[in-house]
């Protein structure tokens, strides 16, 4: 009781930051809008007539597209400041929404996932970045370990409700209400953003070249490390990310609760970015690898619902941590003046690992069944684990 006071008190002083209070409201309300479709994604696409191949392909060109604008969006935001690009890019995510819904084909998909890329690429951590350039390092790591935790929650309504507006008016209805819901985060932005200050280099100032911060960054030996990390958990998440719900329509038979399974995955999610505001360190990454990890190794090698979607409950708890501890881990090297820049090149890597998973673990699925694919994954993580265990004192 007395940890759950100290929580809440813990809340209600950061809310007092203009800046915290406006980073929350608006993360949580962009969660909000991309979870409607979250249960549905994959369902979607298949219904409309592409295998599980092309769906991963499909992803992978959403991916490509964020790896390569990523470190030049980032640039921007350094030479014209992080709230402006922030708002460009959900102003591209509502159009790539509405495309998607209104798409049937192969053609329009991909054209939706560059839109809706491009859109990411200007938002990646465009708002962490302009956080942590005005706030000290330990305000915004306890930020951020509650945001992580809000954006959860807000996810579970529209995830929810998204699973049932899918199956009851059509499977293109949830990228509608997200399109809707982006206007909804493109006024909060507006609103609560532009009036709170922001340090970036003025627009007639020389920035430091993406090569510049890529070289810089790899020559750190921690930056080097939380990169590599970053590609492998992202590169092994994604036969989670894309089956999950295919699998579970096929051994429980139906498909209208898989919306549902949001509220224990938003819960888990949140539980583990709380545990996340003490694990900053290299022992932390390798928790957090393990508990991704683990139990997918379980669920892998389960045949019926109940197993299954326990352990990928209990590995959602990992990937709540996920951010947090990598985002405070690297931002201690990384200085103010390139900051945006240095963060959305940790993005590329990310969305690389991404594209590479998505194509491989695709691939896969021609001979593996999705569930052999996830025994795949898991063995990859654990491996990474026992790497970066070497590496913890880093």
């Amino acid at each position: 009781m007395n940890k759950l006071k100290e929580e809440w008190q813990e809340v209600t002083s950061l809310w007092k930051t203009p800046e915290i209070k406006a980073f929350w409201v608006i993360t949580t309300l962009q969660s909000l809008g991309t979870g409607w479709f979250f249960g549905t994604y994959t369902l979607f696409l298949l219904a409309n007539g592409m295998s599980l191949f092309q769906a991963t392909i499909l992803n992978a060109i959403f991916m490509a597209t964020d790896t390569i604008f990523n470190p030049y969006t980032g640039k921007l935001a350094d030479k014209y400041g992080q709230k402006k690009l922030f708002l460009a890019g959900q102003i591209f995510w509502f159009v790539g929404m509405l495309w998607y819904g209104m798409s049937k084909t192969f053609a329009g998909f991909a054209m939706a996932e560059m839109i809706s890329a491009l859109g990411a690429a200007l938002m990646s951590d465009a708002l962490e970045s302009w956080l942590r350039n005005n706030l000290p390092e330990d305000k915004v790591h306890q930020a951020m370990s509650h945001s992580g935790a809000f954006q959860a929650l807000g996810i579970i309504p529209a995830a929810t409700l998204g699973g049932l507006i899918g199956a009851k008016w059509g499977l293109e209805w949830p990228w509608f209400v997200a399109a809707a819901t982006g206007v909804l985060v493109i006024t909060a932005t507006v609103k609560m953003l532009w009036k709170l200050p922001e340090v970036y280099k003025n627009g007639e100032e020389k920035v430091m070249g993406v090569l510049e911060v890529a070289r810089q960054s790899f020559q750190n030996s921690t930056l080097r490390t939380v990169a590599l990390v970053t590609f492998g958990v992202s590169l092994c998440t994604q036969p989670f990310n894309m089956f999950w719900s295919p699998i579970l329509k096929e051994v429980s038979g139906q498909s209208w609760w898989l919306g549902s399974l949001w509220i224990g995955i938003a819960l888990m999610a949140s539980f583990g970015s709380y545990w996340a505001k003490k694990q900053s360190n290299g022992m932390g990454v390798v928790r957090m690898v393990l508990i991704i990890g683990v139990p997918m190794m379980v669920a892998s090698i389960s045949r019926t619902t109940l197993p299954i979607v326990s352990m990928f409950l209990l590995h959602e708890f990992g990937r709540g941590a996920y951010r947090p501890i990598l985002f405070t881990f690297a931002n201690r090297h990384i200085s103010n003046s390139c900051r945006s820049t240095a963060n959305s090149l940790m993005s590329s890597m990310k969305t690389l690992g991404s594209a590479v998973g998505l194509l491989m673990f695709g691939w896969m699925t021609t001979f593996l069944a999705p569930l052999q694919t996830w025994t795949v994954s898991a063995l990859m993580l654990i491996m990474l684990a026992g790497w970066m265990w070497k590496r913890r004192q880093i």
